[in-house]
């Protein structure tokens, strides 16, 4: 609630919860101050499917996918926008942070500035040279559709990266480590 903007939009997607989760959603949805729609599926799609059904419901020129385990830092959406400003219609990489119990490591989204071109920006993609993950990323929406985003239950992200850069091949890093943090869930006893 800290982050409210009224520039954005926030799609909330329940993947088939068989608890209280879209009591609690439609409540939040009706309290918050955000723009806020809540997509609620009878079934359980995983992640992909999960993105897939939210891009669709979204109306944004960008869009920023979180998942459940993921925190937005103090500033991380007025760091987005400035970065989307900036850098219209381009792919753009965040550094972010894991935690690991009390230890935190900040990883770089991307190890190059900049690329550009279907073929380099996939190629950088497939060599590691760009993190495989939807949730660092701001994605211009134009030129997509629901079914570039993939609901495979291993390896969505990536196939939906491949697809992401064919579409947006100038893809530029944004070397603030503010708007990610990622919680890496450990084993219980």
């Amino acid at each position: 609630e800290a982050q409210v903007r009224p520039d954005m939009e926030l799609v909330v997607v329940d993947d088939g919860s068989g608890d209280d989760t879209p009591h609690l959603l439609a409540a939040f949805a009706a309290a918050t101050a955000w723009r806020c729609r809540v997509v609620s599926l009878a079934t359980n799609h995983g992640a992909g499917g999960a993105r897939r059904a939210g891009f669709a419901a979204a109306e944004g020129r960008y869009l920023l996918c979180l998942d459940v385990d993921d925190e937005l830092a103090p500033g991380a959406l007025d760091a987005v926008a400035g970065a989307v400003a900036d850098q219209p219609d381009t792919v753009l990489v965040f550094d972010y942070a894991v935690r690991i119990g009390d230890r935190r490591t900040t990883e770089a989204g991307m190890v190059a500035p900049a690329c550009d071109g279907p073929d380099a920006a996939v190629a950088a993609l497939l060599r590691g040279e760009i993190s495989p993950h939807l949730w660092n990323k701001v994605l211009p929406r134009h030129g997509l559709v629901p079914a570039d985003f993939s609901e495979r239950r291993i390896g969505e992200d990536l196939a939906t990266l491949v697809r992401v850069l064919q579409v947006h091949p100038r893809v530029r890093r944004v070397p603030v480590r503010v708007p990610f943090r990622r919680r890496v869930r450990t084993p219980g006893p």
